[in-house]
């Protein structure tokens, strides 16, 4: 079970997987063994890549290609759609966390 703090947020990692645009819901990800994790704010985004390669029990020399997030867009009363961001750099990383604030699930 993943707890959040007020220095961490929970996320759920999905690798080898996909992102799948659907057109009511928007993107939604897939893989065969998703992982839920706490991740620390204000990390690097070299930093960020380090306990997600822990948590898949994964070589720390191994390469982290892409990594992507979606948050909900509420569009109407009832409807949302998600959106899927590409992080590519530091300030992607802290975008995520300060979306991850904003937004109410």
């Amino acid at each position: 079970m993943c707890f959040p703090t007020i220095n961490s947020v929970c996320v759920i990692v999905h690798y080898d997987g996909a992102i799948n645009e659907k057109s009511i819901e928007g993107s939604m990800f897939s893989s065969p063994r998703p992982k839920i994790m706490a991740l620390k704010k204000c990390i690097s985004l070299q930093w960020m890549k380090k306990p997600i390669l822990r948590k898949l029990h994964r070589d720390p020399q191994e390469k982290v290609a892409t990594i992507h997030f979606y948050y909900p867009i509420r569009l109407s009363s009832g409807l949302n759609h998600h959106t899927a961001i590409e992080i590519n750099d530091d300030d992607d990383v802290q975008s995520f966390f300060g979306i991850c604030e904003s937004v109410e699930l």
